[in-house]
């Protein structure tokens, strides 16, 4: 990894770590960066969640990069004064019919009602670059995609 990138990896790492990271006023996002620095960041930011998930179980593109970072905060938050076998086990974030869809072991403790605000909030943001975008039927391939990048799939 080059020195250059490092530095802002660790900017941003510092910046999420302070909690001031949201969707819509951000200076810094994770938009754009490889996947296995999303997930490094994923796992630092909400490590009980994150605690024994293997990157395998995520497969989403980087534009729902902040929205799925916000979520797992979220349900962080919601978890943390759980022991460990009480917290529920992350089996899979991906895109399906064009919407987020998160699954997991269980959802007590408000999470249910936190996927389904980030399932129902992805339908308006551009899975490539997380501007608004809006959902596009091409040939029964469903994805959400901006106006620069509605073409694209």
């Amino acid at each position: 990894m080059p020195i250059w990138s490092f530095h802002i990896y660790a900017d941003k790492l510092l910046f999420l770590s302070r909690g001031l990271h949201t969707h819509s006023n951000v200076s810094m996002s994770l938009i754009g960066l490889e996947f296995t620095d999303f997930f490094e960041a994923l796992k630092k930011g909400c490590p009980k969640l994150l605690y024994n998930t293997p990157s395998y179980t995520i497969s989403i593109s980087s534009g729902w990069y902040d929205l799925v970072f916000n979520l797992c905060k979220n349900i962080e938050k919601a978890i943390s004064s759980l022991r460990r076998k009480n917290i529920p086990v992350i089996l899979q974030i991906k895109s399906k019919f064009g919407g987020l869809r998160v699954y997991l072991s269980h959802s007590e403790y408000g999470i249910s009602e936190l996927t389904k605000e980030a399932e129902e909030k992805s339908y308006s943001i551009c899975e490539t670059c997380g501007e608004s975008g809006k959902l596009i039927n091409v040939d029964g391939y469903c994805f959400v995609g901006c106006l620069d990048h509605s073409k694209d799939k």
